[in-house]
């Protein structure tokens, strides 16, 4: 028996372990399509034959169907530009495809417009994709980049008729399609249409459904209501001088509940308790104490028509703290003002803050309007002094700080010493009906619910020049993140010169008005134009930090379209070839590697057998490897060039065997014959390699995809026969030869 001393050289433990690599990579490596990235993740798994990337002919095919949502340009546009502008934005979309799909190494595909009656639609018919979900991920995804000006224009009853008869189309259409009613419309949010899915409770929901509480409980599940015209909801708003306002949000729903589901409660939380109060219309109000009152955290107790949530211990225990209310007011801003009105604004001023002060003295718990309120509570000496500076605590007493910016009134009512605990509670009064109240928070309805709800006004209005062109996809070039002048993360966007075009005349026609950049149809920066901008730039500021502004910046050169496309009809067809192309592909893979196995066995020996059985096991193992590593797809082609590339591999093989046979006959050693022959053959199989390798380029610059994805096998298990094959086949030599003197 041979010695295993000097067996692993260096070169053989490479061998060992790149086998060793490639065969768990063959076995045990996939990828996998991530819906969230839009790339191919690896994963870990046993099923390693699906694995395989498949192609054309042995893959699925899928064709989609989507309608071109043409409504924005329809607003804007008459009938005669309409049909201009349709076709602009049909090849826009036409060539976004074309590059989604080129990325992703599907070049056999076919994408095409069809007319169908007045309505556009994109057919798009797409092989080697097996995914249907990664396709139309892929395909149909949109960032939608918006240029709106501010809507200044009155609310009159024409406008708000309008938008009802708007609201009037899309319930129409909802009542034909309800599964896609919120899908068709959940990207109109910058046209203040708001689609949603929605499971909560009465007492959550908004205000719409409580003033139509009974169509909302007698509705049957899945049918579309008809069109309510009612406040939505109440947004509240913040004004520069700390006002707090509030306004309607009124216009037109529709809506369908899918389900409706009964539960009663036995714990509740802060908001239970505030939306069943918000239900049966009682005011409520938070308070802090410093007694807990006998009531738990998390409950709560009814007595002489009061309730008391306790919500939480609000203060650290160890801190002295001080019951406090404090009021901020910030004076009018005396910027460009003459002597006469700043003086006028200081003595306007001193006045209002001794108003303020005499209200608070006098009732701490006064309505105080128009102001911002900061807190009302219990606060740390350290939370106090964050807002006011150097704080007096004087009980009792309503005193004015003076900071840099604004002016606090602070009224101190109390004081809890280290050692005592605050409790904040919700507070009801004038509850009437005890039962009644614990009846709703206990027993809620949960309702699912789709809904469409149209404001009555357009906040913003599409961005148009002087010929009714709006700013839009169709122009745009390219994004890139960069920088502020404040040296701040931000996106800049370039458009090209028709853009530009626009851009100058819609600057130059608004100046002083707000403009808003929408991405995802929410507002990404809102500016006041100061200026014309003529250079066919804009920059996005949206509190980017770097690596989301990098994100935004991909976002929009990849998934840019010039409009919407939704959905409508989506097949798969199962490939009639793939059932037996594998099969068999791997049944002749086998037959050749025995068939060429026991020629070289009747004519070289056992030995050279053996060595061109392991050198055609590591060509395929490493083979398959690098398919799965460079995500390579396997057509019929490709498969074909697989089989025909083992053979040529095995070329190698036999010159070396026949410069070993000549060098053993002029009376050399085995060992000194294979290096050799190795050296003498190189020369020969380089250059057979290099001939494969021309054919290649010339299949890839003139053949059609199926050559071309049969030349690039070629190409690939030609640079694996030299790089692989023939230093493998010298070793494997030197070990079935190791040992041999005769």
């Amino acid at each position: 028996m041979c010695s295993m001393k000097g067996f692993w050289t260096t070169r053989r433990i490479v061998f060992a372990c790149v086998f060793i690599i490639c065969l768990f990579f063959v076995l045990f490596v996939g990828r996998t399509f991530n819906k969230e990235t839009f790339e191919r993740d690896w994963i870990i798994t046993k099923d390693w034959v699906n694995y395989f990337r498949k192609w054309l002919d042995i893959s699925w095919w899928t064709k989609l169907v989507y309608k071109i949502d043409y409504s924005k340009y329809e607003e804007i546009y008459s009938a005669s530009d309409l049909v201009a502008a349709k076709k602009s934005i049909e090849e826009v979309i036409l060539r976004n495809i074309d590059t989604r799909i080129s990325s992703l190494w599907v070049s056999d595909y076919k994408s095409y417009i069809q007319k169908l009656a007045d309505e556009s639609q994109v057919v798009v018919e797409i092989w080697g994709v097996a995914d249907l979900d990664q396709a139309k991920e892929i395909i149909g995804k949109t960032v939608e980049l918006e240029f709106r000006l501010a809507n200044d224009d009155d609310v009159t009853p024409e406008t708000i008729a309008q938008r009802k008869q708007l609201a009037e189309k899309i319930r129409a259409e909802a009542v034909l399609n309800p599964d896609k009613m919120v899908e068709n419309y959940e990207n109109k949010a910058s046209e203040n249409i708001y689609a949603y899915t929605i499971s909560w409770t009465l007492s959550e929901l908004p205000e719409i459904y409580k003033e139509n509480v009974d169509t909302l409980n007698s509705i049957p599940l899945n049918q579309v209501s008809n069109l309510i015209e009612w406040t939505y909801t109440t947004s509240l708003s913040q004004a520069e001088d700390g006002s707090i306002s509030s306004e309607n949000v009124d216009g037109f729903l529709v809506f369908r509940v899918t389900w409706r589901d009964a539960q009663e409660k036995t714990s509740y939380s802060p908001s239970d308790i505030v939306s069943v109060a918000n239900q049966l219309w009682l005011t409520y109000k938070v308070a802090d104490e410093k007694d807990d009152n006998g009531i738990a955290e998390g409950e709560y107790k009814i007595e002489w028509n009061k309730l008391m949530y306790n919500l939480w211990s609000s203060v650290d225990a160890d801190k002295k703290a001080y019951k406090v209310r404090i009021i901020q007011l910030d004076k009018e801003s005396t910027l460009w003002k003459t002597d006469e009105e700043i003086e006028q604004i200081d003595s306007d001023f001193d006045a209002l803050v001794a108003s303020v002060q005499s209200v608070l003295q006098a009732n701490p718990e006064a309505v105080i309007q128009t102001w911002s309120e900061l807190a009302n509570g219990y606060l740390t000496e350290e939370n106090i002094e964050s807002y006011v500076g150097e704080f007096d605590p004087a009980l009792k007493e309503a005193k004015v700080y003076s900071a840099a910016t604004s002016t606090y009134v602070v009224y101190t009512e109390d004081v809890k010493e280290e050692g005592e605990s605050v409790y904040s509670f919700v507070e009801i009064d004038s509850i009437e009906d005890s039962v009644v109240f614990e009846d709703t928070l206990k027993n809620q309805t949960i309702y699912t619910i789709d809904e469409i709800f149209v404001q009555d006004r357009m906040l913003w209005k599409i961005a148009q020049g002087n010929d009714g062109s709006p700013l839009n996809w169709a122009y745009f070039s390219f994004a890139r993140p960069e920088t502020t002048q404040l040296w701040e993360p931000s996106v800049g966007i370039e458009f090209n010169g028709a853009w530009k075009d626009i851009f100058c005349e819609v600057t130059s026609n608004n100046i002083g008005r707000s403009m808003g950049i929408f991405i995802w149809w929410v507002p990404a920066t809102i500016a006041t134009i100061q200026t014309r901008i003529c250079d066919g730039r804009a920059q996005i500021s949206w509190g980017f930090d770097k690596e989301r502004a990098q994100e935004t910046a991909k976002e929009l050169n990849s998934w840019n379209m010039p409009a919407p496309l939704i959905l409508l009809q989506e097949e798969k067809v199962s490939p009639s070839l793939w059932d037996y192309a594998f099969q068999w592909a791997l049944i002749a893979t086998l037959v050749g590697i025995l068939a060429i196995v026991l020629y070289i066995f009747f004519i070289y020996g056992i030995r050279k057998a053996i060595v061109t059985a392991a050198t055609m096991i590591m060509f395929i193992v490493v083979l398959a490897a690098i398919l799965k590593l460079i995500d390579y797809a396997l057509s019929l082609s490709g498969i074909a060039a697989i089989i025909l590339s083992i053979g040529m591999a095995v070329d190698a093989n036999i010159l070396v065997f026949e410069r070993m046979n000549e060098e053993v006959k002029e009376g050399k050693t085995y060992l000194s014959a294979i290096k050799s022959a190795r050296k003498r053959s190189w020369s020969a199989i380089r250059d057979g390699q290099i001939s494969t390798l021309l054919i290649w380029i010339l299949l890839f610059a003139y053949g059609i995809n199926m050559f071309k994805w049969f030349g690039s096998m070629i190409v690939l298990t030609a640079l694996l026969t030299l790089c692989v094959n023939v230093p493998f086949i010298e070793e494997m030599l030197e070990t079935v030869y190791r040992g041999r003197k005769d």
